[in-house]
């Protein structure tokens, strides 16, 4: 082989090295990117209606505790909403909601019902965070059972919407 086609021969063997390279970096960058895919329509709606209905029955405020919750901005990431929480791992579903310290808009009433139809649109939420609440029970008008009613003060602080689902009509003490 002379000198000349030496060069050439390392040339081709390094241009193929850089094009087995770009592939692998170009493939890297895809399946990251489809890693991180933020929050689903469907869910954010989802998060948009509950909001309302919150608003309607406890001191919700706009200034308060959900004002990253906004209808303004349809780009709006709903995965970096305060109280929520997604999963790259379910695709981007919201898995992670929290509740928490939600105070009834007419204080005088002991309790107040949550309407669990309005989780619906979260197929995927695994825990669902209701610590200190006034909540008297948990109904679902979708399928018309009441799911848990609570005879006493309740004193929960983190439900698990599987056991919740599977139930139909439980009482707790």
């Amino acid at each position: 082989m002379r000198a000349n086609e030496r060069y050439w021969w390392w040339v081709k063997e390094k241009k193929q090295m850089a094009l087995v390279l770009f592939m692998i970096v170009t493939l890297m960058l895809q399946l990251q990117m489809k890693g991180c895919v933020g929050c689903l329509k469907t869910e954010r709606m989802g998060l948009l209606q509950l909001k309302s209905y919150l608003k309607n029955g406890f001191k919700v405020e706009e200034e308060g505790m959900m004002k990253s919750w906004s209808h303004d901005d349809p780009s709006s990431d709903c995965c970096h909403w305060e109280r929520v929480k997604c999963s790259d791992a379910t695709g981007g579903h919201l898995v992670y909601l929290s509740l928490i310290g939600l105070t009834p808009a007419n204080y005088e009433l002991e309790s107040q019902s949550l309407n669990l139809s309005l989780l619906h649109s979260f197929p995927r939420l695994q825990s669902l965070d209701l610590s200190f609440n006034k909540f008297s029970d948990l109904f679902d008008p979708i399928n018309g059972t009441v799911l848990v009613t609570f005879r006493e003060e309740p004193s929960f602080y983190f439900v698990s919407l599987t056991p919740i689902f599977l139930l139909h009509s439980t009482t707790l003490n």
